[in-house]
């Protein structure tokens, strides 16, 4: 066997067995549990888990029906033959819908990958720091429209509009990290390529 296959069978048996291990903790089963589940023997899977044994395309297409999952997608296989780090393996795959708007499939693009990213009570998180944004910049517009056209808007203690600077202080900690979680290159590209 020339050296170049071998390479390639070792990168197959890895990725196979770090994406499983990783697709089983996401499942939160043990070993026997996920065999079972796959239609396995305990013996047979933790072959594969321990990269004894190259992962067969018959197991893969059963986590495929059963966990929806693809323990060895191209793109992993692919960082892995360069070198570079593994993608984090997603238990869910975005279906894009035929004549979705762009923002339709944006949105459930970024929906699934915090499924995929985020554990419940961390996207619990990221809902309420959303939220939170929006509401803290609609009052500061809105205040600023009334102070344009000279209407009294919000709440004043000596002076001081203290719903306004918390506002304000909300939407300069989060702007970043809301920043930062939008797709900015994804919009860009799809705004320049309108124009």
């Amino acid at each position: 066997m020339s050296r170049q296959r071998a390479d390639y069978e070792r990168i197959v048996r890895t990725v196979g067995a770090t994406r499983l291990r990783a697709i089983r903790a996401k499942a939160g089963q043990s070993q026997a549990e996920f065999a079972e589940r796959l239609g396995l023997g305990v013996k047979t899977y933790g072959n594969y888990e321990r990269q004894q044994r190259e992962l067969p395309q018959s197991t893969r297409l059963a986590i495929i029906d059963k966990i929806d999952a693809d323990p060895l997608p191209a793109e992993a296989l692919y960082a892995a033959l360069r070198g570079e780090p593994m993608p984090t393996p997603g238990t869910k795959r975005v279906k894009s819908r035929e004549g979705a708007s762009f923002w339709a499939t944006l949105r459930t693009e970024c929906r699934a990958f915090r499924e995929q990213t985020y554990s419940k009570p961390a996207r619990v998180m990221l809902f309420l720091r959303d939220h939170v944004y929006v509401a803290a910049t609609a009052y500061f517009s809105l205040k600023n429209l009334a102070v344009m056209v000279d209407i009294p808007f919000g709440v004043e203690v000596n002076g001081v509009d203290w719903v306004l600077l918390a506002s304000f202080v909300v939407i300069m900690m989060l702007l970043i990290p809301v920043i930062s979680g939008f797709p900015a290159t994804k919009v860009a590209r799809h705004l320049l390529g309108r124009s």
